[in-house]
């Protein structure tokens, strides 16, 4: 599985909507929505401190994340 499938498994998983991730990961109103989308999607990868939040607030290791 790769990140942007294990991302959107974990958010699911979780009960969190693209923009509450990432609203909890910094971003603000529609571009906390779309930033989470374009990681889903392959669009754009995910800056290294933004992983480390990432992985934070899903609660798990950042090499989880990683493949």
């Amino acid at each position: 599985m790769i990140f942007n499938e294990r991302l959107r498994r974990l958010r699911k998983e979780r009960g969190l909507t693209q923009r509450a991730l990432g609203e909890m990961c910094g971003y603000t109103g529609a571009s906390a929505e779309r930033v989470v989308q374009l990681w889903e999607y392959g669009k754009q990868s995910v800056p290294l401190e933004r992983m480390r939040t990432v992985a934070a607030v899903l609660e798990i290791p950042v090499d989880l994340l990683v493949p």
